[in-house]
Parts: C-alpha cells; structure tokens; sequence
C-alpha cells in the first residue's frame, strides 16, 4: 500500500480563483446592500403610515347617525302608530303677574276655582299707596295755587300799566317842555349850552318808558321780538309744575289700583304661585318672572296634548293630521284632536320628537299635565306624493343642510379612513326640523354635526359620537352644542373613533 499523497490536487490558481470572485461579487452586493435597503424602507413606510395620526393634525369632529324610517301608505282614518303624551295649556299658560312693587297681603282665589276676566285675584298692601296718593294730591293743591298768585300778580302788574302809560305821557310831555324853554334860553344866551343836553336826555328818557309801556299793552306796533315777562315767564312755570303735579296724582293713584291683582282673562286657576308676605318685584328689570307672578292659569277650553313621536314615526306626522287621544278621565270616548306643529324639541336619549296636538271640544274634567295615549290616523292617500310611497327613508335635521353654488350638500365622516367627505344630496319632503333626502346619503352615513366650518374634503378627522342630551344648534360662526336636562337622570356618554 503506498502512503504517497499527491499535493497537487489542492494546489489553487491564483487566475482562476480571480475570476471566480468577480463574477459573484454583483450577487454579493444586491443580498447585502440593496434587498436590505428594500426591507429598511418598507419597514419604515410601515411605521410612518401606522404613526400618520401623531404626525398629521386631524380636525375634531362630532357625529350623529341619520334616522331612517319606514313609511306606509295605508286607507284614510287607519291607526299608524300610538305615543305617549300629557297635556298642556294652548298656547302656554297664563301667567297673573304684579305690575307694581308689594307685598302679597291676601289670595283671593284657590287652586282649580273658575274666574272671569276683570275679577279680583290678590290683594297688596295698600299703606304706602295711599301715603303716596294723598302725598301727591297735596303737592297738586300746592302747585295751581302757585298758578292762581302767578296769575293774580300778572293781572294787577296788566290792570296798573294803563296809570302808568298815563304818568309815564305827562313826565314826557313835562320834558318836553323843559326843552323847549330851555331851547329858546340858549338863543337869548339865558341859558348853558349843558342845560339843553340834559333837558334832551330827560325827554329821550320818558319817551322811552312811553314806548315801553305802549308795546306792552299792545297798542304799539312793531316788528321788535317779544320777549316774555318776567311775570308771564313766572305763570307759564307754575302750569308746568301742576301738569307734573297732575301726572303724579295719576300715577300714584295707578299704583294703588295696582295693588288690586286682577285676571286678565276668562279661565281656570292652575296654581299659586305667591303666598301671603311674599314680596314681589313688579316689573323690575332685575327680577325675575316668578318674582312678579302672583298665579298662574288656564282656558279649559284651550288644551293641546305634547306627544313624544319616535324619531321613525315623525315622517308618518302631518300638520291638520287627525288624532284620537285616550284618557282614563273619558273612559266611555276617546277624544278628538289635530295635528298643530311639530316642535324642534328632540330628546336624543329617548329617541323622540315632540309633536303638539289640539283637542277638539276638550271635556271639563281635562287638567294639564294628564297622561293621555295619541293615537295617530292616516291621511288621505290622494295627499301623499308617488315619490314618497318608498319603504325606507333617509332623515336628517335641516340646520346640517348647506347650499354653494345651487347644490346642496352635507358633510359626512368616513370612519374607515378618518377623513370628512362632503357628499351632494337631493332633498326630498320636509318633516318638522326634519328633511327627507332621496339621494346621496346611505343609512350607514355619519352625518358631521360640530366642527363643520372650515372643513377641507378628504381632510383628516378625529370623530366622537354627540353625547346623550345634547342638542344641535345653528349660529351665525357655526354650529355650537348645548346641552340639555337628562330626564332619565342618567348620566351622558360618548365615545370616540
């Protein structure tokens, strides 16, 4: 066996080896340079798309779902649906109010008791009223016999002018005497040239008291200004002040007819609202209205029923819409009523809108406040249009309606992508607050409701759901939330998307 090894089986060429490495260098480069470039940069578009909303400013929204309804047409006079309701005053209750400031001495009424307009309801002390009456009856007495002196005083100063004219003519006519005399003693050199300056004077001097006394009994005729009297002046003063005294006399005497509260209208008591020794404010601008109020009532024959319609029920309510209203007070008949409005009162939390309903020929057993069950009949079918014979209908409160360039259109949240899309819609019959909208809008859209001013489509969007209790309002900058009292006692809940 030979142990020879032959070495040149692991003798290496440098040229072939050269070669061997050039040709995989381009291999070695794309696995450790470019693919893990790729791998990097996708990872890193990964990252960036999963922390856009840290980097990118998103708009904060709210939202609210859109109430779809079902709508069937059914024959005249049929029962659609039944809602709950209490009644109330048509229009609102009667408020008796004080007109003037006091304290309640006495009810004249009680609760439930019929009045008629004019009749007596409270009584205020009267102590100060009458002070004041008597204390303004006085100070009138003062004042018209401060005219009658004024008077008397012009009278007599009038009655002496005609004496005084004469005496005032007879010192002129003397004057002018004096002057002339003196005149004619210059030219003998008898008399100063001084002399008959001052016998001059003396004749201007009562010429002017003639003249004074001439246009103030009017017998002079001039187109001088008249200015008044002193004692004129002193009359036309003295009548103002009884004119005032007079409007004091009146309003105090207002103010103790005041003091008698009386109905200002034909009805029934519906509460006291005042007690004896309560104090009220009258028609102070700082007080409030129960401040004033002495009872409250109503006209029996006057009531409406407030049902609370569910909001998929509103679509089915028309104004003039007959309605048959159950109460236990009228066991034997339901009554008799008619569609008035619907009201813009919306309860998100209870899922309803409120709908005024008058009674025809009310029973006088009926008090506001009763329970009552409405239910809702059928129009006409010839009333309903074709287009509004569909199954299911999109509603949307009006106010979220905006208008540019002849297109309507609303604002709706894509909550898959963030973003807001401003969508073209075609209205179709309005309902209260409420319009239909026939196209553009699914029953899966979220309509924008706050922060819609100012919104860019495609702009990112942080949304959160409208709070229970809360209710949308229109201003002049935009849309602004306020809040509204839970009646399920409840507290409100949102969430976020």
């Amino acid at each position: 066996m030979s142990t020879e090894v032959d070495l040149r089986q692991l003798a290496v060429r440098r040229d072939e080896s050269a070669g061997s490495s050039k040709s995989r260098r381009p291999w070695r480069l794309g696995t450790r340079i470019v693919l893990p470039s790729i791998v990097l940069l996708g990872f890193l578009a990964v990252v960036g798309w999963a922390a856009r909303d840290h980097f990118l400013p998103a708009r904060q929204v709210t939202i609210m779902p859109i109430v779809t309804t079902r709508l069937d047409i059914q024959s005249e006079g049929t029962p659609l649906f039944q809602a709950a309701g209490w009644m109330e005053p048509r229009p609102t209750p009667i408020l008796v109010t004080a007109l003037a400031e006091g304290v309640v001495e006495k009810l004249l009424v009680v609760e439930g008791q019929k009045i008629h307009v004019g009749e007596k309801v409270a009584l205020l002390v009267q102590d100060d009223a009458r002070l004041a009456l008597k204390t303004a009856e006085t100070d009138r007495e003062l004042r018209h016999t401060e005219v009658e002196h004024a008077k008397a005083l012009l009278a007599a100063a009038r009655a002496t002018l005609p004496f005084q004219l004469k005496s005032a003519r007879t010192r002129l006519n003397l004057a002018k005497a004096s002057y002339d005399a003196k005149k004619r003693g210059v030219e003998m050199a008898a008399v100063s040239e001084l002399a008959v300056r001052h016998a001059e004077n003396e004749v201007d001097s009562a010429s002017s008291v003639v003249a004074e006394l001439e246009f103030r009994l009017g017998t002079l005729k001039t187109d001088a200004l008249d200015p008044p009297s002193e004692l004129v002046a002193t009359v036309k003063a003295a009548a103002a002040r009884l004119k005032q005294a007079d409007i004091a006399v009146v309003s105090a005497q207002l103010r103790l007819d005041r003091t008698i509260i009386k109905a200002p209208a034909t009805g029934q008591v519906l509460a006291l609202v005042a007690r004896p020794g309560q104090r009220l404010m009258g028609q102070s601008a700082i007080g409030h209205v129960e401040a004033s109020t002495v009872i409250t009532m109503f006209d029996p024959e006057m009531l409406q029923v407030r049902v609370d319609v569910r909001l998929e029920d509103v679509p089915k309510v028309q104004p003039g819409q007959r309605v048959t209203i159950e109460t236990p007070v009228t066991p034997d008949r339901p009554l008799e009523g008619e569609v008035l409005q619907i009201t813009s009162q919306a309860d998100i939390q209870k899922n309803t809108l409120q709908v005024k309903v008058a009674i025809k020929s009310p029973p006088a057993t009926l008090r506001p406040d009763m329970l009552v069950q409405a239910t809702f009949l059928a129009v006409p079918s010839r009333d309903v249009a074709d287009a509004q014979k569909q199954t299911l209908r999109v509603l949307i409160p009006k106010q979220f309606i905006e208008s540019a360039e002849g297109a309507t259109h609303v604002w709706v949240a894509d909550l898959a992508n963030k973003i807001a899309r401003k969508k073209a819609v075609k209205l179709g019959r309005a309902s209260g607050d409420f319009v239909e909208v026939t196209q553009g809008l699914t029953p899966t859209d979220r309509l924008i409701v706050d922060g819609r001013h100012g919104l860019n489509d495609g702009q990112r969007i942080d949304a959160s759901h409208v709070a229970p209790g809360i209710e949308t309002i229109r201003e002049e900058s935009g849309i602004k939330s306020r809040r509204l009292p839970n009646p399920a006692g409840k507290q409100d809940h949102s969430g976020k998307h």
